[in-house]
């Protein structure tokens, strides 16, 4: 009877080890599984934030701002960020660019994406090689305007911007958003290089 208990653990031991050498590297695949956790973590303190942000908003507006719970830094507007698909787009499938899409992303001091409240200008400047700047877009967005440009998806917490684009401007012009915070009337800014004149069919993957 002994015997036959010891063959068994000894039978199960070997299927045991038999098991792990399925794994061709179980370092990887604990590697893979630690690494999608952390992802996972990362994307729920993002949409935490994000929420703390709204709420905030929100008891702004009803006048009843609670105050932060001691040693919690409450989430600040901090700066904001152009998304890589910011520039020009063709509306009418014509191969011509006729319209701006602007993705501006605020973000507080951890440079995690927040909501904001404010008044953004979007301005197009152009700057030959012979010649002053020369403004080809000036085009403001007030606070419900802004408010109304918000989108949240599977791309992020962004608000889009929209404006036409004018006739008869050059190839290349400098993107310049600025965004005024209604809370502080601190002015934010960022900038980007755009090709106003389509050369070939992109992808659009932001709305």
């Amino acid at each position: 009877m002994g015997f036959c208990l010891l063959l068994v653990v000894v039978c199960a031991a070997l299927a045991a080890c038999g098991s792990r050498r399925g794994y061709t590297n179980e370092n990887d695949k604990l590697r893979a599984e630690r690494l999608s956790l952390q992802e996972q973590i990362d994307e729920l303190q993002n949409k935490l934030a994000l929420r703390e942000g709204e709420l905030q908003a929100t008891r702004e507006q009803l006048g009843d701002p609670l105050p932060p719970a001691e040693g919690v830094e409450p989430p600040r507007l901090a700066g904001i960020v152009l998304g890589l698909y910011s520039g020009p787009i063709d509306l009418d499938g014509d191969a011509r660019y006729d319209a701006l899409r602007v993705y501006v992303r605020p973000v507080d001091q951890h440079s995690r994406q927040m909501t904001a409240k404010g008044t953004a200008r979007v301005r197009l400047i152009a700057t030959p090689a012979d010649g002053e700047p020369k403004t080809i877009l000036d085009q403001t967005y007030g606070p419900d305007a802004f408010h109304a440009a918000y989108r949240s998806g599977v791309t992020g917490t962004h608000y889009t911007l929209k404006a036409g684009l004018p006739e008869g401007r050059p190839t290349n012009a400098t993107l310049h958003v600025a965004l005024t915070d209604a809370a502080t009337g601190r002015v934010f800014k960022a900038k980007k290089e755009v090709v106003l004149v389509r050369t070939a069919p992109e992808a659009e993957p932001e709305k």
